[in-house]
């Protein structure tokens, strides 16, 4: 065979072994990216963290050594009338000191926090 074939040849194979390689580079990335057994966890997940599923509760009076998620989830439970449970919840200070500070109430979904939502209207009846 002429030489200057065998050279294209030669270029010919190495640039394709370059090719295999590089797939082979990106299947063993794509293999070991780290992946959510569900998509619903990882919408949960990023939900969670951008305060999507937050509720706010105001005028809670404080107790002293109160545990503010149990207490949460007893105003949900025995107020509202929802069977949920919160994921976390706490109790942020006021500047002044002489008010409740607020509650910020993590949900665990969305469909909890609307749940919450819809029998908010329950509280205003509990006030009299």
């Amino acid at each position: 065979m002429h030489p200057a074939i065998e050279k294209i040849k030669k270029d010919f194979n190495d640039e394709i072994q370059k090719v295999r390689n590089e797939m082979q580079n990106m299947k063993d990335t794509a293999l070991h990216t780290p992946d959510y057994p569900n998509l619903t966890e990882a919408m949960n997940t990023s939900q969670i963290n951008s305060g999507v599923n937050n509720n706010v509760i105001r005028n809670l009076p404080e107790s002293a050594n109160e545990n503010v998620k149990d207490r949460v989830n007893s105003l949900l439970n025995d107020v509202l009338k929802v069977n949920i449970s919160i994921e976390s919840a706490e109790r942020k200070e006021t500047k002044s000191g002489a008010e409740n500070g607020v509650i910020i109430a993590v949900c665990k979904s969305r469909d909890d926090k609307d749940s919450i939502m819809k029998s908010k209207s329950k509280l205003r009846l509990s006030r009299a």
